[in-house]
């Protein structure tokens, strides 16, 4: 038991390391502001919008049953409302959401394309969150898999 003026014992530094790895990383830092931000926004709304009229799709994609808010930087961002049917892609921030993600333009592109998932940036420390974010890593796959889907009917 520690007494009033007593400090707790220095961990090892394998320890701390080990439990620096295991923090969620959260951030509550602005992305930095960009000219594609508005662009990216677009692409993402539209991206969402044509998959949820497909009743099918729309179904998978509800699997997440979150809101998502996704900040591109510059004011910008998508609400992502995957706990409805049909799901619901809206530029700019809007209301609460249960998820709040923090990424740069390029990045979020990159998991739209279908090239990089937001998992990838998360673990690699280069996107943050705040929330349940499992919910929504949880229909990348499905994303990825729609993204491939455009590139291989846009290259035919």
């Amino acid at each position: 038991m520690l007494t009033k003026n007593a400090t707790a014992p220095a961990m090892p530094a394998t320890q701390a390391q080990a439990q620096a790895a295991t923090q969620i990383p959260i951030s509550l830092v602005e992305t930095p502001p960009t000219a594609d931000a508005p662009a990216c926004v677009q692409r993402t709304v539209a991206f969402f919008e044509r998959h949820a009229a497909d009743p099918h799709v729309a179904a998978r994609l509800c699997r997440a049953d979150s809101t998502v808010h996704i900040h591109v930087g510059d004011g910008c961002g998508v609400t992502l409302r995957l706990d409805r049917m049909p799901p619901e892609a809206e530029a700019g921030i809007v209301g609460s959401a249960e998820i709040e993600i923090d990424c740069t333009p390029a990045q979020l592109d990159a998991h739209v394309a279908g090239e990089r998932t937001l998992g990838q940036e998360i673990m690699d420390r280069q996107v943050t969150y705040v929330g349940p974010v499992r919910k929504f890593l949880a229909i990348s796959p499905i994303l990825r898999g729609l993204s491939r889907g455009e590139g291989a009917r846009a290259r035919s």
